[in-house]
């Protein structure tokens, strides 16, 4: 009789056309968040008392003590950070660098502010402002939440380094990596789960906490904990984040009074002011100029994104160069010219496509190589988008695809990061279709898919009529703050801010449902869920393939191994997006039950196949090895996905078709 009742929607949104009418409603689905997360909070606290203990609660009016034991209580993170700061001190008596970021975090730490929102370009110190700032506030617990995994690791790396927290409980726990830096284990048991003194975390975990029942508490954790939201720029354009960020952001707002300190910070090189200003509703901004003074030389090239050859600087082979990064807006670009150019370069390939194995002894490479005073055992780091943000490597020449002002500064923040060149090169590469700004080219289509084209060609001519050949950092981050004061530019950046929280809703009204029943039954943390934020993906198995150059792509008798299946892709991708192109479920219903000698899958609906591959025993085939083939006298389909293997490292997921070769 339930379902005929009539009850308040868990999670409400619904299509805007102003700011103001999605901000009407994050303030009130955060309203419902912290009702929901203390009625279910407190339910626990009593249900975890026997009969009696809860009588004697109630006669001596100890209801209020049962609630302030759930609270975290200092266990020296203060003093810890102390030291830290203080060594900071020994090794650079009198700097200014270190009084220019203690006057910033004695800024944020000020009573009238709710949110703290710390502005600083690349290199200028932000990690130990926010420890700083944390100090001030006199944080018992910090929850370091951040937008991917690879920032975690950074960030992880930076904080156990010795010169920060060698002796604090450092814990990161994501999806992929759960562990503390001073316990001898790779991996947590689950009842230590967010135990760290500083916990970093991805924004999914977070996330959880107001889109699911079963980790509805965690919400109290997170209210009760000193946050660092770390380069929260990254939100923007992730559909449904933005608008569940934001609601995160309301809820710490919530918790503000007149007598207390701020408790929540907001980091990042690029805050977005038109974000943070007009939709996130926080006025003050505190920015901290860079020590940097070195020059950069900025230079656009124009190129024919059809000629993938010498001509096009995303694709030329850089032979000569030291210290090297290419940017790429998608992995397939990467993809495809560190192919054409790993015989000839001493490089590296990183992008977000590589199975967790391979994913960590990359980052490993990169970091080894690239960071300060790193090795150097590379010269050319080719990338997509992923080591844009928040990672502490270092270059000398960038190569950059164009896109937003966002971007284009965080991809400038690892260009001579740690100021040891003299002078260092920019190169950003643009298409006819993004000057214009029209959906006229391969990149244009790219990012107008993601609603940035405009905001890229935006930057773009406001840039064009700077003088900004050669600029130092300080005078590039006073252009972008005065780009979002703009007048001419506002509206265009105002229309594909509402696009995307937009798309959020739609990503939000499709994924989140009502908890309306518990299922008594352990579910395997494997397990994909069946609505996800981050995009609808399934587990999946592939064989290798060998590849040379891409007119030498040699198949190998083996698929990726056991420990590497927990690799997945997105159902649009194997499916061929709604008809467009190959669905690869079609070749494995026809072909699997043959080379397996199991059951029939052709009478299988699609549907119960994805519901299966949300299990990693269980995944989709998008690709069969030549012997298995052989068993039922098939060819591959034609646009089947492979994991590659380069000459020097692995290439992974690609399908070889969109290589231009045969």
């Amino acid at each position: 009789d339930i379902y005929n009742e009539s009850v308040p929607k868990y999670k409400t949104y619904n299509i805007s056309e102003q700011l103001d009418g999605f901000k009407k409603q994050i303030k009130h689905n955060a309203y419902k968040n912290i009702l929901r997360s203390a009625l279910v909070s407190a339910d626990r606290i009593v249900s975890s008392l026997s009969a009696n203990e809860l009588q004697q609660a109630i006669d001596n009016k100890e209801l209020e003590q049962l609630a302030q034991k759930n609270l975290i209580q200092e266990r020296g993170l203060q003093a810890k950070i102390k030291t830290c700061l203080e060594n900071f001190e020994t090794r650079h008596p009198n700097s200014d660098r270190n009084e220019q970021q203690c006057n910033a975090s004695e800024e944020l730490a000020e009573e009238d502010i709710d949110i703290g929102v710390l502005s600083g370009p690349a290199g200028c110190g932000k990690t130990k402002i926010a420890l700083e700032w944390a100090l001030n506030v006199a944080a018992k617990k910090i929850l370091w939440i951040c937008p991917r995994v690879q920032i975690c690791q950074g960030l992880y790396a930076d904080l156990t380094h010795e010169h920060y927290l060698p002796h604090a409980n450092i814990e990161i726990h994501t999806g992929e990596f759960k562990k503390i830096s001073n316990f001898d284990k790779e991996e947590l048991e689950e009842k230590e789960y967010f135990t760290g003194d500083i916990v970093i975390t991805t924004i999914d975990q977070i996330i959880n906490a107001i889109t699911t029942h079963r980790k509805i508490s965690t919400l109290a954790l997170f209210m009760n904990s000193t946050i660092v939201f770390d380069e929260f720029h990254e939100y923007i354009p992730m559909s449904g984040f933005n608008l569940l960020f934001a609601e995160l952001v309301e809820c710490k707002k919530l918790q503000n009074d007149e007598d207390s300190t701020p408790n929540t910070l907001l980091v990042s090189a690029t805050p977005n002011y038109l974000f943070v200003n007009q939709f996130l509703g926080l006025d003050e901004v505190i920015a901290i100029e860079s020590f940097n003074n070195k020059p950069y030389q900025i230079e656009f090239i124009e190129y024919d994104e059809s000629k993938e050859d010498q001509s096009n600087p995303l694709y030329k082979t850089q032979t000569d160069a030291k210290n090297t990064f290419i940017i790429s807006n998608t992995a397939i670009t990467a993809q495809k010219s560190f192919i054409d150019n790993q015989s000839q370069e001493n490089s590296l390939l990183t992008h977000s496509k590589f199975t967790p194995k391979d994913r960590k002894k990359i980052f490993k490479k990169v970091f080894s190589s690239f960071k300060e005073y790193g090795l150097h055992d590379y010269d050319v780091l080719r990338s997509g988008p992923v080591i844009q943000a928040a990672l502490n490597i270092s270059c000398q020449q960038m190569i950059s695809e164009m896109s937003n002002a966002e971007n284009f500064l965080q991809r400038l923040g690892r260009l001579n990061r740690f100021a040891e060149y003299e002078q260092a090169s920019y190169k950003i590469a643009i298409t006819e279709g993004v000057k214009r700004g029209k959906q006229t080219t391969r990149a244009a289509k790219f990012l107008g898919k993601n609603h940035q084209l405009q905001s890229s060609k935006a930057w773009f001519d406001y840039l064009d009529v700077q003088d900004i050949k050669q600029i130092t950092l300080n005078q590039l981050y006073e252009i972008y703050k005065e780009f979002y004061n703009s007048g001419t530019v506002k509206e265009k950046l105002e229309g594909e801010l509402i696009n995307q929280l937009k798309d959020g809703i739609s990503v939000i009204n499709n994924n989140i449902f009502d908890p309306r029943r518990v299922k008594l039954k352990k579910i395997s943390e494997l397990k994909l869920k069946k609505h996800s934020l981050r995009g609808n993906s399934r587990f999946v198995q592939m064989a290798i393939y060998n590849i040379h150059s891409r007119q030498m792509i040699e198949p190998i008798d083996s698929y990726i191994s056991n420990e590497n299946s927990t690799l997945t892709l997105g159902v649009d991708e194997m499916t061929g997006y709604g008809g467009t192109s190959s669905n690869l479920l079609d070749f494995m219903k026809k072909k699997h039950h043959n080379i397996t000698n199991s059951k029939s899958l052709t009478r299988i609906p699609y549907g119960a196949l994805l519901n299966l591959a949300r299990d990693p025993e269980t995944p989709i085939y998008v690709s069969y090895i030549p012997s298995d083939l052989e068993k039922v006298n098939a060819t591959a389909d034609k646009e089947a996905i492979y994991y590659a293997q380069g000459i020097n490292q692995a290439i992974g997921v690609i399908a070889p078709y969109k290589l231009g070769s045969d």
